[in-house]
Protein backbone atom coordinates (compact mmCIF):
# COMPACT_ATOMS: atom_id res chain seq x y z
CA UNK A 1 0.00 0.00 0.00
CA UNK A 2 1.05 3.41 -0.90
CA UNK A 3 2.19 5.44 2.22
CA UNK A 4 0.40 8.90 2.84
CA UNK A 5 3.18 11.87 2.40
CA UNK A 6 2.67 14.36 4.84
CA UNK A 7 4.48 16.96 3.01
CA UNK A 8 5.00 20.88 4.16
CA UNK A 9 2.45 22.02 1.88
CA UNK A 10 0.25 19.67 3.80
CA UNK A 11 1.33 20.04 6.83
CA UNK A 12 1.48 24.17 6.26
CA UNK A 13 -2.34 24.15 4.78
CA UNK A 14 -3.06 22.11 8.23
CA UNK A 15 -1.96 24.50 10.77
CA UNK A 16 -3.72 27.54 8.37
CA UNK A 17 -7.02 26.10 9.03
CA UNK A 18 -6.37 25.19 12.93
CA UNK A 19 -6.43 28.10 15.48
CA UNK A 20 -4.86 30.61 15.93
CA UNK A 21 -4.04 29.83 19.89
CA UNK A 22 -2.99 26.17 19.32
CA UNK A 23 -0.47 24.61 20.99
CA UNK A 24 3.05 24.64 19.29
CA UNK A 25 5.04 21.29 19.99
CA UNK A 26 7.33 20.99 22.82
CA UNK A 27 10.79 21.37 20.55
CA UNK A 28 10.84 23.92 18.25
CA UNK A 29 13.25 22.06 15.67
CA UNK A 30 9.87 19.84 15.28
CA UNK A 31 8.07 23.19 14.06
CA UNK A 32 11.16 24.23 10.96
CA UNK A 33 13.59 21.27 11.02
CA UNK A 34 12.37 20.35 7.31
CA UNK A 35 13.62 17.79 4.62
CA UNK A 36 14.43 19.42 1.43
CA UNK A 37 14.32 15.99 -0.61
CA UNK A 38 11.06 14.84 0.06
CA UNK A 39 9.78 17.68 2.13
CA UNK A 40 8.60 15.95 5.28
CA UNK A 41 9.45 17.13 8.92
CA UNK A 42 11.90 16.08 11.38
CA UNK A 43 11.78 14.27 14.61
CA UNK A 44 13.70 13.75 17.67
CA UNK A 45 15.10 10.32 18.30
CA UNK A 46 17.53 9.31 20.71
CA UNK A 47 20.54 7.98 19.74
CA UNK A 48 23.00 5.77 21.54
CA UNK A 49 26.76 5.59 19.49
CA UNK A 50 29.08 2.70 20.35
CA UNK A 51 30.32 3.69 23.72
CA UNK A 52 26.90 3.58 24.96
CA UNK A 53 26.92 7.57 24.91
CA UNK A 54 23.30 8.69 24.77
CA UNK A 55 21.97 11.49 22.80
CA UNK A 56 19.51 13.00 20.38
CA UNK A 57 19.44 13.51 16.78
CA UNK A 58 16.98 14.44 14.38
CA UNK A 59 16.02 12.48 11.32
CA UNK A 60 13.39 12.70 8.40
CA UNK A 61 10.41 11.36 9.75
CA UNK A 62 9.71 10.06 5.82
CA UNK A 63 13.08 8.18 6.04
CA UNK A 64 12.09 6.75 10.01
CA UNK A 65 8.56 5.17 8.98
CA UNK A 66 9.36 4.00 5.47
CA UNK A 67 12.79 3.79 5.01
CA UNK A 68 14.97 4.78 1.87
CA UNK A 69 11.46 4.07 -0.42
CA UNK A 70 10.70 7.72 -0.45
CA UNK A 71 13.58 9.55 1.06
CA UNK A 72 16.93 8.19 0.18
CA UNK A 73 19.59 10.85 0.67
CA UNK A 74 18.09 12.66 3.89
CA UNK A 75 20.87 13.12 6.77
CA UNK A 76 21.11 12.26 10.48
CA UNK A 77 21.85 15.45 12.37
CA UNK A 78 22.42 15.89 15.59
CA UNK A 79 21.22 18.12 18.19
CA UNK A 80 23.49 19.86 19.43
CA UNK A 81 25.58 20.43 16.11
CA UNK A 82 22.23 21.73 14.77
CA UNK A 83 21.17 23.90 17.46
CA UNK A 84 25.02 25.55 17.74
CA UNK A 85 24.70 26.57 13.98
CA UNK A 86 21.27 28.07 13.55
CA UNK A 87 22.37 30.07 16.54
CA UNK A 88 25.84 30.74 15.22
CA UNK A 89 23.97 32.17 11.83
CA UNK A 90 21.73 34.34 13.81
CA UNK A 91 24.51 35.64 15.83
CA UNK A 92 26.48 36.52 12.54
CA UNK A 93 23.53 38.13 11.43
CA UNK A 94 23.12 40.23 13.83
CA UNK A 95 26.62 41.46 14.39
CA UNK A 96 26.52 42.14 10.60
CA UNK A 97 23.65 44.88 11.81
CA UNK A 98 22.42 45.90 8.38
CA UNK A 99 19.93 42.66 7.97
CA UNK A 100 18.86 42.62 11.65
CA UNK A 101 18.35 46.62 11.00
CA UNK A 102 16.13 45.27 7.63
CA UNK A 103 14.03 43.25 9.81
CA UNK A 104 13.20 45.35 12.52
CA UNK A 105 12.17 48.31 9.99
CA UNK A 106 9.76 45.58 7.69
CA UNK A 107 8.25 44.59 11.87
CA UNK A 108 7.70 48.58 12.77
CA UNK A 109 7.85 50.82 9.72
CA UNK A 110 5.99 50.67 6.74
CA UNK A 111 6.17 52.21 3.03
CA UNK A 112 6.10 55.70 3.91
CA UNK A 113 7.85 55.33 7.28
CA UNK A 114 11.06 53.30 5.96
CA UNK A 115 10.86 56.33 3.29
CA UNK A 116 11.06 58.98 5.69
CA UNK A 117 13.63 57.34 8.14
CA UNK A 118 16.73 58.68 6.11
CA UNK A 119 15.78 62.20 7.66
CA UNK A 120 16.27 63.44 10.79
CA UNK A 121 13.34 64.87 12.92
CA UNK A 122 15.05 68.73 12.24
CA UNK A 123 14.47 68.36 8.32
CA UNK A 124 11.37 66.68 8.91
CA UNK A 125 9.68 69.35 10.95
CA UNK A 126 11.24 71.35 8.36
CA UNK A 127 9.00 69.79 5.68
CA UNK A 128 5.54 69.83 7.61
CA UNK A 129 6.40 73.78 7.65
CA UNK A 130 7.06 73.92 4.09
CA UNK A 131 3.72 71.91 3.41
CA UNK A 132 2.12 74.43 6.29
CA UNK A 133 3.18 77.63 4.00
CA UNK A 134 1.85 76.18 1.11
CA UNK A 135 -1.41 75.57 2.14
CA UNK A 136 -1.83 78.62 3.80
CA UNK A 137 -1.25 80.23 0.36
CA UNK A 138 -3.32 78.34 -1.31
CA UNK A 139 -6.14 79.00 1.19
CA UNK A 140 -5.62 82.80 0.45
CA UNK A 141 -6.13 82.17 -3.27
CA UNK A 142 -9.63 80.65 -2.67
CA UNK A 143 -10.74 84.20 -1.98
CA UNK A 144 -9.38 85.29 -5.51
CA UNK A 145 -12.25 85.87 -8.28
CA UNK A 146 -10.07 84.58 -10.72
CA UNK A 147 -8.47 81.11 -8.69
CA UNK A 148 -9.68 78.26 -10.53
CA UNK A 149 -11.15 76.59 -7.23
CA UNK A 150 -11.77 73.33 -7.79
CA UNK A 151 -7.88 73.04 -9.16
CA UNK A 152 -7.00 74.98 -5.67
CA UNK A 153 -9.03 72.55 -3.41
CA UNK A 154 -7.51 69.75 -4.94
CA UNK A 155 -3.68 70.61 -4.50
CA UNK A 156 -4.86 71.11 -0.91
CA UNK A 157 -6.05 67.99 -0.79
CA UNK A 158 -2.64 66.79 -1.99
CA UNK A 159 -0.71 68.92 0.36
CA UNK A 160 -2.89 67.78 3.77
CA UNK A 161 -2.05 64.11 2.44
CA UNK A 162 1.72 64.79 2.66
CA UNK A 163 1.37 66.11 5.70
CA UNK A 164 -0.66 63.19 7.42
CA UNK A 165 2.07 60.80 6.04
CA UNK A 166 4.88 62.65 7.51
CA UNK A 167 2.95 62.76 10.39
CA UNK A 168 2.15 59.15 11.02
CA UNK A 169 5.89 58.46 9.56
CA UNK A 170 7.25 60.18 12.29
CA UNK A 171 5.33 58.54 14.77
CA UNK A 172 6.27 55.18 13.69
CA UNK A 173 9.89 56.29 12.96
CA UNK A 174 9.94 57.43 16.96
CA UNK A 175 8.89 54.52 18.16
CA UNK A 176 11.34 52.49 15.68
CA UNK A 177 14.31 54.46 16.94
CA UNK A 178 13.25 53.88 20.35
CA UNK A 179 12.79 50.53 20.41
CA UNK A 180 16.68 50.41 18.89
CA UNK A 181 17.78 52.33 21.86
CA UNK A 182 16.20 50.13 24.50
CA UNK A 183 16.59 47.01 23.64
CA UNK A 184 20.51 47.42 21.94
CA UNK A 185 19.66 46.40 19.09
CA UNK A 186 22.72 47.03 17.43
CA UNK A 187 25.66 46.43 19.56
CA UNK A 188 29.51 45.30 19.16
CA UNK A 189 30.22 41.65 17.38
CA UNK A 190 31.49 40.41 21.02
CA UNK A 191 28.53 41.34 22.64
CA UNK A 192 26.22 39.82 20.15
CA UNK A 193 27.97 36.59 20.19
CA UNK A 194 27.55 35.98 23.53
CA UNK A 195 23.97 36.91 23.64
CA UNK A 196 23.69 34.22 20.71
CA UNK A 197 25.84 31.65 22.90
CA UNK A 198 23.01 29.47 23.98
CA UNK A 199 20.37 27.59 22.12
CA UNK A 200 16.58 30.26 21.92
CA UNK A 201 13.54 28.84 21.90
CA UNK A 202 11.86 32.04 21.72
CA UNK A 203 14.43 33.55 19.34
CA UNK A 204 14.32 30.94 16.95
CA UNK A 205 10.51 30.85 16.42
CA UNK A 206 10.24 35.05 16.31
CA UNK A 207 13.18 34.67 13.50
CA UNK A 208 13.08 31.70 11.96
CA UNK A 209 10.52 30.39 9.33
CA UNK A 210 12.19 27.34 8.56
CA UNK A 211 15.67 25.45 8.72
CA UNK A 212 15.76 23.33 4.95
CA UNK A 213 18.29 20.31 5.47
CA UNK A 214 19.35 20.05 1.80
CA UNK A 215 22.73 17.37 2.40
CA UNK A 216 24.99 16.11 4.62
CA UNK A 217 26.83 19.38 4.48
CA UNK A 218 24.71 22.16 4.03
CA UNK A 219 21.52 23.38 4.96
CA UNK A 220 19.54 26.48 4.32
CA UNK A 221 18.03 28.86 7.00
CA UNK A 222 15.09 30.61 5.85
CA UNK A 223 13.75 34.19 7.89
CA UNK A 224 10.19 35.26 8.48
CA UNK A 225 11.11 38.19 6.68
CA UNK A 226 11.39 36.33 3.78
CA UNK A 227 15.37 35.74 3.53
CA UNK A 228 17.15 32.62 2.58
CA UNK A 229 21.13 31.66 4.46
CA UNK A 230 22.84 29.00 3.01
CA UNK A 231 24.99 27.35 5.61
CA UNK A 232 27.64 24.59 5.52
CA UNK A 233 28.63 22.17 7.94
CA UNK A 234 29.57 18.87 9.29
CA UNK A 235 26.79 16.92 10.08
CA UNK A 236 28.83 13.58 10.93
CA UNK A 237 27.01 11.15 13.31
Amino acid sequence: MKAEKKTLGDRSSKQQNQVKGRRKSKYVLSDILVCAECGHYYRRVPWTNRQGEKRYVWRCINRLEHGTEYCKNSPTIDEKKIQKEIMLTLGNLSADCSEEEEMLKAKLLDRRAIFYEAYDYDELEHMVEALNERYEYYQKMLSEPAADRKDVARRMRIIEGEIRDITEARQQIAVYRDYRQRSGAFVKNDEVKKRYRDFDDVLVRRLVKRVEVVNQDKFNVVLNSGHTIGVSMEMNT
